[in-house]
């Protein structure tokens, strides 16, 4: 099986100091891959490179995927001005009214906050703010999914909406970032475990 993701060798240095550092990688398509590590350890990092976000690194990586096929919900993820309907509908806007509608009650539904749909993002929660970032970005149904400490902010309830819906994903790759290990709800494929740069 081809490779979605290959790493060889990569490093990014900023101002003489390394702050990422991969010797390898490899993942396979449909797998869900777990890297962990503590604050300062390149997690974040490695997410941003793999998304095409940083360009300034050495070593090699190659991503079969373009990057329209490229999902990316950051650690802190920022929502437009407007309502949860309008920020889940971006994603889509260029369907036809009657789909869109449609697929955006769908995806608000299973990660039950479809009684928010009318609400400000500006008034919401942490934690519903990141369950609307997450929607936002699967309803485009991307190949492959980027995820930041997917589960900061979330109660019991929306870690395991959260995992649930992850785990249906079969036909996606999923890349999750955590500071310890991955919510043992969600099975993973494989894990990368990233040590703290010393600087």
């Amino acid at each position: 099986m081809t490779s979605i993701i290959q790493v060889t060798d990569l490093q990014l240095i900023r101002g003489n100091k390394p702050i990422c550092q991969v010797p390898a990688l490899e993942i396979q398509p449909h797998h869900k891959f777990g890297i962990v590590g503590t604050n300062g350890s390149g997690k974040t990092t490695l997410l941003r490179i793999i998304a095409g976000l940083e360009h300034d690194f050495k070593g090699t990586l190659h991503c079969s995927l373009p990057q329209n096929q490229i999902g990316f919900v950051h650690q802190h993820p920022y929502l437009f001005k407007g309502t949860v309907n309008d920020n889940v509908l971006y994603g889509i806007r260029s369907m036809a009214t009657g789909d869109r509608d449609t697929l955006v009650q769908q995806m608000l539904e299973s990660f039950k906050i479809q009684h928010l749909t009318n609400r400000s993002c500006q008034q919401l929660s942490g934690g519903e703010q990141r369950r609307v970032a997450l929607a936002r970005s699967l309803i485009r149904q991307p190949k492959l999914l980027l995820l930041d400490e997917p589960f900061a902010d979330l109660d019991d309830e929306g870690i395991e909406t959260t995992c649930n819906i992850l785990g249906n994903l079969t036909q996606t790759t999923i890349l999750i970032s955590s500071p310890t290990t991955i919510h043992s709800a969600l099975a993973i494929d494989g894990e990368l475990v990233l040590d703290s740069i010393a600087f």
